[in-house]
């Protein structure tokens, strides 16, 4: 069962507390009295014993019976301890319970359920042991042992120069270095396995770097020209076509008298640019080719396209 789950309904009763009336014992579901709750809480409401004891906060060894029931029962056990079997049966026991380990048997950290919490039996032992506490704590005091948490009377400049100081040391010892550097990476996720797409080859990169694709600076290297190469080929089927009306509206310029610092600063591009356009060394845009155009003749009125006639027969949207 899960351990955060809580029961949900109305509760008979109180929590940690199994009541009775003196012959049965009452259903925390329900509120009637029966002999066998056990029974009771499985066939009438679905819910396992183990787990109604957990919903309503009793020992696990909590026995869900009626005290008049429970007596019989233990008078019945007690007659069986003489028997073979039952020397048997603790044996068996015995050996279950030295085959689990001691971090397992352990109940520190384990969170007491209420009906363990309230037995008087526990509480006394809980102050006994934080009266044990204590007087060990008076012995370091009184003997000058022990430090109280915190900065104390020290002055917090001084501690903090002091842990300046040990965190360069430790800096300067590449174990120590080693050992922080897996913990960070270990915190982020470990360290990733990736495989180059140049030559094939398995690297580990930490999460910081996922979206690296290369080993080294060499396959990067390819990896980029490849990259530019791929994209030079996209635009490879109206490059030509563009670089020729580039060069075609040049021409139409000369002939209307413009100079190429007018079309440039009607078109808002540099003198530079619109000059290496008409001689054919830079292969500009579909924009470039509409504000250049625009910038000789003007659009026509309502038009949204470069007259055919300065583009090679072409308009350009």
């Amino acid at each position: 069962m899960d351990r955060d789950r809580v029961w949900e309904g109305p509760i008979h009763g109180s929590l940690g507390v199994l009541a009775d009336d003196g012959q049965l014992a009452q259903c925390h579901i329900c509120g009637a009295y029966f002999g066998n709750l056990g029974g009771h809480v499985s066939q009438v409401h679905g819910i396992a014993p183990a787990d109604y004891k957990a919903f309503f906060e009793l020992n696990a060894t909590t026995g869900l019976l009626g005290p008049a029931l429970k007596e019989i029962r233990q008078q019945q056990a007690d007659a069986r301890k003489s028997s073979p079997a039952y020397a048997r049966f603790m044996a068996a026991g015995a050996r279950a319970r030295a085959a689990v380990p001691e971090e397992q048997r352990s109940t520190r950290g384990r969170r007491l359920r209420l009906q363990q919490r309230l037995d008087p039996k526990v509480q006394a032992a809980r102050r006994a042991s934080l009266e044990r506490a204590n007087e060990v704590l008076r012995e370091r005091k009184a003997a000058g042992l022990h430090t109280p948490a915190g900065w104390g009377t020290r002055d917090p400049r001084e501690v903090s120069a002091r842990g300046h100081q040990r965190l360069a040391e430790l800096r300067r010892d590449p174990e120590w270095r080693a050992g922080f550097s897996r913990k960070v990476s270990e915190a982020r996720g470990g360290r990733l396995k990736v495989t180059c797409v140049v030559c094939g080859t398995s690297f580990t990169e930490p999460q910081s770097h996922k979206g690296r694709k290369s080993c080294s600076p060499e396959c990067f290297r390819q990896l980029r020209r490849g990259l530019i190469e791929a994209r030079r080929d996209a635009a490879a089927p109206n490059r030509a076509e563009r670089q020729h009306q580039g060069v075609e509206l040049g021409l139409r310029r000369r002939q209307i008298g413009l100079s190429i610092e007018q079309v440039a600063r009607a078109a808002g591009l540099s003198a530079a640019h619109v000059s290496r356009i008409e001689r054919g060394l830079n292969v500009p845009s579909g924009e470039a080719l509409e504000k250049i155009a625009a910038a000789i003749v003007g659009p026509p009125a309502g038009a949204t396209t470069v007259a055919p006639s300065l583009v090679g027969g072409q308009g350009v949207t």
